[in-house]
């Protein structure tokens, strides 16, 4: 039996145009698998119900980094935001940085103006290190996976360098996500990127 909400609009849905193919999708899905550093997980849905709240097709990316030293010891209060990941939408050919994981704070901004906060989000931080997150136009499926690997890879080198950078052994990184630096983010970013190449 259909739902409701397929049963009224079906044939508003049969007409929307999709953004991609399914053999678009399982390629960025393999391709963004391959360029991101340690990624874990990739999945990307593409949903015809959006149009009918806003007029477009979207397309959701989910990137997560996890691995198991995380699930079992950081996963504090099974609180899954508090993992490093995250969530892009494609609206049209526009891709934005919806939502991102956070980091627990460092020394430095634990005594500055955040004092009063638990965590930084990873959006938040890349911007304060310089690194673009705005939304980006692409024209195909290839040039997508380029600029969002991009961009991926900057966020994570941030966050990267704020526990730590090299210093720090990735997967513990991954698994606590705990700020680490007795500097800014902007200094630490730049002291640690051409190490985290």
């Amino acid at each position: 039996m259909k739902d409701l909400v397929t049963y009224l609009n079906e044939d508003r849905l049969a007409n929307v145009p999709e953004i991609f193919t399914e053999e678009e999708l399982r390629y960025i899905e393999n391709e963004l698998m391959k360029s991101l550093k340690h990624v874990e997980k990739v999945s990307i849905e593409q949903n015809k119900y959006d149009y009918i709240r806003g007029g477009y097709c979207v397309v959701r990316i989910y990137i997560e980094y996890v691995n198991d030293k995380h699930i079992r010891m950081d996963d504090r209060n099974r609180i899954s935001q508090n993992r490093l990941q995250f969530w892009f939408k494609i609206e049209g050919s526009s891709c934005e940085y919806e939502m991102g994981g956070h980091m627990w704070l460092s020394p430095y901004d634990k005594e500055g103006k955040y004092k009063y906060y638990a965590m930084r989000g990873t959006k938040d931080l890349a911007k304060e290190a310089g690194v673009s997150v705005r939304k980006f136009k692409f024209k195909d499926a290839k040039d997508l996976v380029k600029k969002l690997s991009t961009m991926v890879n900057g966020i994570f080198d941030v966050a990267y360098a704020y526990c730590g950078g090299p210093d720090t052994d990735v997967d513990e990184f991954i698994a606590h996500n705990r700020g680490t630096i007795n500097t800014d983010i902007k200094t630490a970013y730049e002291e640690n990127k051409n190490k985290l190449k």
